[in-house]
């Protein structure tokens, strides 16, 4: 038996102290699914430890794991203050998503573009970076947030890259935050308008 699966059925039996000495052993540092366990090791109430859990849990996700990416970005987003956090979370959440996590799919919205198109506002793409922000937010304050707010919700802007293909994240907040809908159809109410004030070339991102 390997030292993964004695591992795995330690765990299994609920012998976490020998799970844990086989998993943290440098042989097993590579193995995303033991990172994962071992994230989950830390979350039980006799090895409590979420600082060494979340490391895990990053470590995993970093290798493919799509669930430790899933979690490790879901703990990021409950401080919605901390923008380095946030922009962290959304390259967890992506990667979740990309590796197969359901809850990340419904979750994230957006799609990388799959190809540009010709059609360019030559006016918004000649404003500078400040230019073009402003045009943004001022786009969000007029046709997005008043719609947002009736529910009780709201929208951030997290990222802005200003290249090409321009990307853009944002975050919802209040009872946008974490909604079935917001994924799909208040996803499309937005790059709808942002394609009218910018154009087609864009990838929107939104969680």
């Amino acid at each position: 038996m390997s030292s993964h699966k004695e591992a795995l059925l330690a765990f299994k039996n609920g012998d976490l102290q020998t799970a844990l000495g086989i998993w943290e052993s440098e042989e097993n540092r590579s193995n995303a699914v033991g990172l994962y366990n071992l994230g989950l090791i830390y979350q039980n109430p006799k090895l409590l430890d979420m600082e060494k859990s979340l490391e895990y849990f990053k470590q995993a996700g970093l290798l493919g794991h799509g669930n430790a990416s899933f979690r490790y970005a879901l703990t990021l987003l409950a401080d919605k203050s901390d923008k380095e956090k946030l922009k962290e979370a959304f390259f967890f959440m992506y990667q979740a998503k990309e590796n197969g996590n359901p809850m990340a799919s419904t979750l994230l919205g957006g799609a990388r573009l799959e190809s540009k198109s010709d059609t360019i506002n030559q006016n918004f793409r000649a404003k500078d970076y400040d230019g073009k922000l402003f045009v943004i937010e001022d786009a969000l304050n007029r046709f997005i947030r008043p719609i947002l707010t009736k529910d009780g919700g709201g929208i951030e802007l997290i990222e802005f890259t200003d290249k090409d293909v321009i990307e853009l994240k944002f975050i919802y907040t209040g009872n946008c935050s974490g909604c079935s809908l917001a994924a799909t159809g208040t996803y499309q109410m937005i790059i709808n308008t942002l394609y009218e004030v910018i154009d087609k070339n864009i990838e929107v991102f939104t969680l």
